[in-house]
């Protein structure tokens, strides 16, 4: 009886060369692992995902849908899977139990948190005070010396200007404009301005005038209530030349009256 013998048999029979499995098995997965240039799948890793495939769903008539499967596999594998537990299967009483807890996470994170109010460092307390009111010069005395009474037209009834205020000299030092003539809004107006003015003129040359009571040069009054500076003409003035008199440095001049203050007194 003769033996059959397979065409590798034969060549290597032939060529009395007997055949390495091993390395030919080697060479052959090798040649089905060569990746595709478009995808970068390989034959070898296709073909174990298919027989995965039908050896877990086990489908009828798998010769007549092998192309089929092959398209399934190439789709699954490239789909991307968005539910990782898709082949996980649970029982009902499992399933219920998930979703139970899947409610009670969602519970505790819409739940807003309460939100607790910064602790604020204690509010600190002003230790500013108004300063104290100036007091006003009486009449007569510092910017209210003399009297004025003024008019818009000439005949028209004279009308006398107020007394003033220290406010009321601290205010007109801040207001540059031009006076309309309108006396009912511009009376305190007119008369600070007229004040500082007459303060700012008083001139004489130096010498013509003695202060105090007369028996003194130096007997001035200085305190509140106590009167104005009084001044006088002075007998014994002999008077300047007038090249002094005309010195651009108005060393011979002199002012007779008192200055205006800041806060609007003279005292």
């Amino acid at each position: 009886m003769s033996q059959l013998l397979l065409e590798p048999d034969i060549i290597a029979a032939t060529e009395n060369v007997l055949p390495d499995l091993n390395s030919d098995l080697v060479l052959a997965k090798n040649f089905l692992k060569q990746q595709s240039a478009a995808t970068g799948d390989s034959l070898y890793d296709h073909l174990v995902d298919m027989v995965h495939k039908i050896l877990s769903q086990k489908p009828p008539d798998m010769v007549d849908n092998f192309e089929q499967y092959s398209w399934e596999v190439k789709q699954e594998k490239f789909r991307p899977n968005f539910d990782l537990l898709n082949d996980v299967y649970l029982s009902p009483s499992q399933l219920t139990l998930v979703r139970r807890m899947e409610e009670m996470f969602r519970g505790k994170e819409d739940k807003p948190k309460e939100l607790v109010p910064p602790k604020l460092p204690p509010e600190p307390v002003s230790t500013w005070q108004a300063p104290a009111p100036i007091p006003v010069e009486r009449p007569g005395q510092g910017v209210n010396k003399k009297v004025y009474w003024v008019c818009n037209n000439p005949g028209e009834m004279w009308v006398c200007l107020p007394d003033l205020i220290p406010e009321q000299i601290r205010v007109a030092r801040l207001i540059v404009r031009v006076m309309t003539g309108n006396l009912d809004a511009e009376r305190n107006f007119l008369r600070a301005q007229i004040a500082r003015i007459a303060a700012a003129t008083s001139i004489s040359p130096q010498g013509f005038y003695t202060y105090g009571s007369g028996e003194e040069e130096e007997d001035i009054d200085m305190e509140e209530g106590g009167g104005d500076m009084a001044f006088n003409p002075n007998p014994f003035f002999r008077g300047h030349t007038l090249k002094d008199l005309l010195d651009t440095n108005l060393t011979y001049w002199v002012h007779h009256g008192r200055h205006i203050l800041k806060q609007g007194r003279t005292i």
